[in-house]
């Protein structure tokens, strides 16, 4: 039986890249968001809370975002995981 011609472990290597990316994206993401909020402590009045609504909602954005890479690099690797699984069973069957 002819098996698949995949590099599955640099499939598994590329998703599990992808989803750290999007763990470095959320830390530095949130830690940006905190050092923009820092300094509107001294703000007064809705110009400070117009822009930390502004930051909140973009900060949500990316989050949402980088989530759904996270979530995308984990099916790849799961994909991977179970094609290899399937095309090793089939690679053993005797016909």
């Amino acid at each position: 039986m002819t098996k698949f011609v995949c590099d599955f472990d640099a499939v598994r290597s590329s998703a599990i890249s992808l989803t750290k990316v999007a763990d470095n994206l959320i830390s530095d993401v949130n830690s940006y968001s905190n050092a923009v909020k820092a300094p509107l402590n001294e703000w007064t009045g809705s110009a400070s809370e117009s822009f930390d609504n502004f930051n909140s909602d973009c900060v949500k954005k990316t989050l949402d975002y980088t989530e759904e890479i996270k979530s995308f690099g984990k099916f790849i690797k799961e994909a991977a995981d179970k094609i290899e699984e399937v095309d090793n069973e089939l690679a053993s069957l005797d016909f």
